[in-house]
């Protein structure tokens, strides 16, 4: 790090400092350096500051300092020309510890009474760690480790830990010498970035924030909080990333001080359950999602997929936030398991370039590729060069199709003969009307004419539907379905009216295939029939 501050003087003699006071620690004047000294800088030295503090980070073997300058460069002092003081951490009480013991004997001499620190009550959030005199008179010991900390939880029962194998443990209220409650220190939270993160007694994961205690090397900062990024690794002063640990360096679990985020937890977070002491069926380790939270705020549902969805309650005390690799590893699990045979789904990344083909699962498990791997699909391809084929596919190349491409993927195939409606009219076409799809001499593409007579074609339409097969023959004779013209010749299906089931006539006026009045056998009156069209009155030869 470049210039230190709030170094204090403690002592001088003769205008010449011989103690100081820095970071809660007091500091000798010694002849030599090591790592870790405090050298003040006496003489002119380029890129020094004449009269500052720095942190020795090196010693060569002439015997002169290295420290990091101010420009954030390692540089070098020479010691023995005078240009820089050297001061040594000692093990005597600092300034401020003095100043209170001096206190505390002035009130003991005057007859007042000193307060002296009461023990902390056991209450639900404190950590705790066990004392194992106490628990070894009751012969459980089992499960527990001398000096590990423990986080205190109510139940119904009172307070508890979780031992290390995940059952709760009675603290013993009658006793409440069963466990050291651990005094929060100043640097037991931190704050980085806008975020409130608490230390742990753990290695660094994705996610947290290590602070390192010992110089480690020039790229990196004694002190500084550093954010823990993927494969466990942090970046240094130039943006390059490094293990956090790395012994050679001097990076162990005893000099990276780790620091987890304190998040509320709340429905939609994904999670891992840490410990499960409520009868879950969920089991240490597996991630999920926070689905509902009891009215206690006790605890909430975790779905984890692929297992049901009910007796999976888990305490908030027993569950971490996920990290973004786990959070990723769930949301890759929890789509695959969204689909199911028969799902409509659309390619999104394919090697053989299908992206946007729509397909149709038709079996789920292990099938293997030509490219040499196993996939979890086999989809029947409903549209692109594959369409009609069945090909593998893993959960990663496809997505739900939308209703909108499902309905284009899946209807029927326009073909010379069929009849369609559009939606919209279109200069002389007009919505709803059954219009004859031919092909187009001149072009060869399927058109159809319009009113006009001119060809147009299918695409500028603006969207069609084909028409049903009954909708089709009465289009080909230019009919609504069911529609009668006078002069029809026509067959009699009721008895409603005066001919019998079978006479064959001819339609007296307009109507329906519902109700007609037929003339036949030289009745004409209350004849009303349901009849079925034989010939429209355009192909007759008297018309």
């Amino acid at each position: 790090m470049a210039k230190l501050m709030n170094v204090k003087t403690v002592d001088m003699v003769n205008g010449e400092i011989t103690k100081v006071a820095y970071d809660g620690a007091e500091y000798a004047k010694v002849d030599s350096a090591e790592a870790g000294d405090l050298a003040l800088c006496t003489g002119d030295v380029t890129y020094f500051t004449k009269g500052e503090f720095y942190e020795v980070t090196e010693v060569d073997s002439d015997g002169d300092i290295h420290a990091i300058d101010d420009e954030g460069d390692r540089f070098h002092m020479y010691v023995a020309d005078g240009e820089c003081a050297v001061f040594r951490k000692i093990s005597a009480p600092t300034l401020e510890e003095r100043v209170s013991s001096l206190e505390s004997d002035v009130a003991s001499l005057k007859g007042e009474k000193v307060e002296t620190e009461k023990p902390f009550a056991i209450k639900e959030g404190d950590e705790v760690t066990v004392n194992f005199a106490v628990w070894k008179k009751h012969g459980i010991l089992d499960d527990l480790t001398e000096g590990k900390r423990y986080k205190v939880i109510k139940r119904r029962d009172g307070l508890n830990i979780i031992d290390d194998v995940g059952d709760e443990r009675n603290l013993f209220v009658d006793e409440p010498e069963v466990v050291n409650v651990v005094k929060s220190q100043a640097n037991e939270t931190i704050e980085f970035e806008g975020v409130q993160y608490r230390k742990v007694d753990r290695e660094a994961r994705e996610g947290d924030v290590v602070i390192l205690t010992k110089y480690s090397e020039y790229n990196y900062t004694e002190g500084k909080s550093y954010l823990v990024q993927k494969y466990g690794r942090i970046k240094d002063i130039d943006g390059d990333l490094f293990a956090v640990y790395n012994e050679s360096l001097g990076r162990t679990r005893k000099t990276v001080d780790v620091y987890e985020a304190q998040y509320i937890l709340q429905v939609g977070d994904i999670v891992v359950v840490t410990g499960n002491t409520n009868g879950s069926d969920n089991d240490v380790g597996d991630i999920g999602k926070i689905t509902e939270v009891d009215e206690s705020a006790s605890d909430a549902r975790v779905h984890v997929v692929g297992r049901a969805d009910y007796v999976n309650w888990t305490y908030f005390s027993e569950m971490r936030k996920a990290t973004p690799a786990e959070v990723e590893a769930y949301e890759k699990a929890a789509h695959k398991a969204s689909f199911a045979v028969g799902d409509y789904v659309k390619i999104v990344k394919s090697y053989r370039g299908l992206e946007g083909s729509i397909a149709k699962i038709t079996e789920i498990g292990e099938y293997p590729s030509d490219a040499g791997v196993t996939c979890e699909f086999e989809i029947e391809h409903l549209t692109g060069k594959y369409a009609g084929q069945t090909l593998v596919a893993d959960a990663d190349q496809i997505v739900k199709a939308t209703d909108a491409e499902i309905a284009k993927a899946t209807a029927p195939k326009l073909k010379v003969g069929d009849y369609v409606k559009f939606k919209r009219s279109i200069a002389d076409t007009q919505a709803g009307k059954p219009y004859l799809i031919e092909t187009k001499p001149s072009g060869g593409y399927l058109a159809f004419k319009d009113d006009s007579g001119d060809w147009c074609s299918i695409e500028r339409t603006g969207g069609y539907e084909i028409v049903d097969a009954e909708t089709a023959k009465w289009a080909k004779i230019g009919r609504k379905v069911g529609e009668i013209r006078k002069g029809d010749v026509v067959k009699v299906i009721s008895d409603e009216g005066r001919h019998a089931i079978g006479t064959v006539g001819i339609a007296r006026c307009d109507g329906n295939t519902g109700s007609t009045a037929v003339i036949a056998n030289g009745i004409s009156q209350g004849t009303w029939s349901s009849v079925k069209l034989i010939a429209p009155v355009e192909s007759t030869v008297a018309q």
